[in-house]
């Protein structure tokens, strides 16, 4: 990208006078530049980000840390923020594993971290929507709404780590995404501050015939755009009953079909998954265990969950069935299935055993895909690392009816810190070639970040174009989130 011709330049000002500003809205309490709090701001758990640190290549930190407790606050620190061109990062739970916490560019530069502002501000049970801050971190959400009977039913691997203005943000995904949607589909309305101040809110409503949705501007945007303080959101009375279920198939094709016409045929299963069978997992790690022939290899396991009342549940697992019947899939029972729930947040720790180790690397990829053309891309990602010498693990998720996301964890050893960050950069631009061959597009589940940014091709010019001409309008000062989703030089 080229350089924008109408970017205002930093206004000179001694820091004691912003620091003075900033302290005047939010408090000294709630302000800090001491290297406890900027460090432990300076990045998130993008993996590249953490490897060229192991590799000798510290990250600055923010010149300030600010923790507003209401959006007027907020809206006052971004006014004084774009007076002085000062770069302005959101930051949640630093759960981001696509590098969103640190700017490009010398300026110094300021964290806005909302966790303050964690409130349930109302909730409508009749209606069964909740008015909640933005800053609270989901497990504290959901075990608030489950004291009231409610759940909001999103469930992502960040649960115990992310905020809700984390998930707004990046339009997350949830493991529980195949019966209740996203977070956009669960979102119903937003408080929001512009880069200059301005405060938005957009009115809840069941459904609105009048332009565009605004508030989906701002939804994934990543900070660019300005930050969100609350939302309303929809819930779901806590589920009467849960049921599993598990089933072997020989063939990542014949598990993919079962999954393709139950969700076709109406079947909205809480969770489910594709993955290796478990047991081969287990025996990688026992030396004496045999190794597995290329049939076994090759076999996959569908883990299921249903959620609802009784008769609702009973009626999808028997649809679930018939199908997996009619295509050859061996039943396993419920224990598979229950094992995995039991274990479900455990992905999210996996990756930081390989990470800590010299010289290593390793990621997450997800990319979306239809279900015409998951089957071929699973078998291309699998041989594609595999050719390589990098490990894999690889799930299907987030199925909905017209396709599903793929999940490839990859890891692997290299000679030195600095061939590991060269190994990390192949690695991904092997994903991105693999998916663009076989119709796949990644960012399905983790957003954009700076990481995606350079990934470009797969977003598309016309959409890059059109949304740094957004940016520009709403943040002429060019001070949200630099260098995230692509929209900066």
């Amino acid at each position: 990208m080229s350089s924008r011709d109408n970017e205002q330049q930093p206004v000179s000002a001694p820091y004691p006078e912003i620091t003075a500003q900033l302290t005047e809205v939010v408090g000294a309490e709630n302000l800090s530049s001491s290297p406890v709090d900027t460090i432990a701001h300076a990045v998130d758990f993008w993996p590249r980000k953490l490897m060229e640190t192991r590799a000798g290549r510290w990250h600055r930190g923010p010149r300030w840390v600010v923790w507003p407790g209401a959006a007027a606050e907020v809206a006052h620190v971004l006014r004084i923020a774009s007076t002085y061109a000062i770069p302005v990062i959101p930051y949640g739970g630093g759960s981001s594993m696509v590098g969103g916490a640190s700017p490009r560019g010398e300026r110094p530069w300021l964290v806005i971290n909302c966790k303050r502002m964690c409130n349930i501000l109302d909730m409508d049970e009749g209606s069964m929507v909740v008015h909640v801050q933005a800053g609270v971190v989901g497990v504290e959400l959901e075990e608030r709404l489950n004291a009231r009977g409610f759940s909001l039913g999103h469930v992502p691997t960040s649960m115990t780590t992310a905020t809700l203005g984390g998930w707004l943000s990046t339009r997350s995904s949830g493991m529980l995404s195949s019966r209740y949607g996203r977070i956009s589909d669960l979102c119903l309305g937003i408080t929001a501050v512009l880069p200059d101040g301005q405060l938005v809110h957009t009115r809840v409503a069941p459904r609105r015939a009048t332009g565009p949705e605004l508030m989906h501007l701002l939804l994934g945007a990543e900070g660019t755009l300005g930050i969100i303080t609350a939302a309303h959101l929809r819930l779901h009375r806590l589920p009467l009953h849960r049921q599993f279920d598990s089933f072997r198939f020989e063939r990542i094709d014949e598990a993919a079909e079962a999954l393709r016409r139950s969700i076709t045929s109406g079947v909205r299963p809480l969770v489910a998954r594709i993955q290796r069978d478990p047991r081969l997992r287990r025996s990688d790690r026992d030396p004496d265990a045999p190794v597995p022939d290329a049939a076994a290899l090759a076999r996959r396991v569908l883990l299921l969950a249903f959620e609802g009342p009784a008769e609702l549940v009973e009626a999808e697992r028997g649809v679930v069935r018939s199908h997996v019947a009619e295509l050859g899939g061996e039943a396993l029972g419920q224990a598979p299935a229950r094992r995995w729930w039991g274990q479900r947040f455990a992905a999210g720790f996996r990756m930081t055993p390989v990470l800590v180790r010299e010289n290593s690397f390793a990621d997450y990829v997800e990319a979306g895909v239809t279900w015409a053309g998951l089957a071929g891309l699973y078998r291309a990602m699998e041989e594609a690392f595999a050719s390589r010498g990098w490990r894999t693990r690889l799930v299907v998720e987030h199925a909905r009816m017209e396709g599903v996301s793929l999940g490839c964890a990859f890891w692997g050893d290299a000679a030195s810190p600095q061939e590991a960050v060269a190994s990390y950069d192949a690695a991904w631009k092997v994903a991105q070639q693999v998916c663009l061959a076989h119709g796949g597009r990644l960012g399905h589940v983790y957003g954009g970040g700076q990481h995606r940014a350079v990934l470009l091709d797969e977003w598309g010019k016309g959409r890059l174009e059109l949304l740094t001409r957004i940016k520009r309008k709403l943040d002429p000062a060019g001070i949200m989130n630099p260098g995230v989703l692509g929209t900066e030089p």
